[in-house]
């Protein structure tokens, strides 16, 4: 019966461990997305000529599903003309984004369509140094912070299941 309670937090803590481990790479992966979102706005609103909806529609095919979650969003929001497009209380399920980076995020959103073409293209500049800022930050974090929690909880449940025995 120990050893069963033994493995049970065991396999816990380790799940635990390796879901933190998993927020932090669902993070760098957004951050990697809204970059390439940012070239691809920037390119099709001011080369083609295209509507925010569209542009929107051909992004969401290489984007990770947290990305896809906000284009669901932004979209729906178009199609019924509310503004901003993304607000704080639409990205509750990103859980692993600081208060700050969901706020960037949807100042970023809400700058899309509200101008002219080359303001837009300006201000989209502008958040894409905030986002490769962004980017490089959760980049480390993964990499240090990331691999910590992992090999945490796995440690964990090992002292805590060698306690039990």
């Amino acid at each position: 019966m120990k050893i069963l309670l033994c493995v049970v937090i065991l396999c816990g803590s380790s799940y635990i461990g390796f879901g933190l481990t998993k927020g932090y790479r669902r993070r760098v992966r957004l951050y990697d997305d809204l970059l390439l979102f940012c070239g691809n706005v920037k390119s099709q609103i001011s080369y083609f000529q295209l509507k925010l909806y569209d542009v929107i529609e051909k992004s969401k095919q290489n984007g990770g599903k947290d990305f896809l979650y906000i284009c669901k969003t932004a979209q729906t929001s178009l199609k019924n003309n509310d503004f901003p497009i993304i607000k704080n209380k639409d990205l509750h399920q990103l859980f692993f984004l600081a208060e700050n980076e969901a706020a960037v995020i949807c100042e970023f959103f809400s700058v899309l369509g509200s101008s002219d073409c080359k303001n837009q293209t300006e201000q989209i500049s502008g958040f894409e140094k905030i986002f490769d800022g962004l980017s490089a930050s959760a980049k480390a974090d993964s990499k240090t912070k990331g691999n910590l929690y992992g090999k945490l909880g796995v440690f964990l449940g090992l002292f805590v299941a060698i306690l039990c025995l």
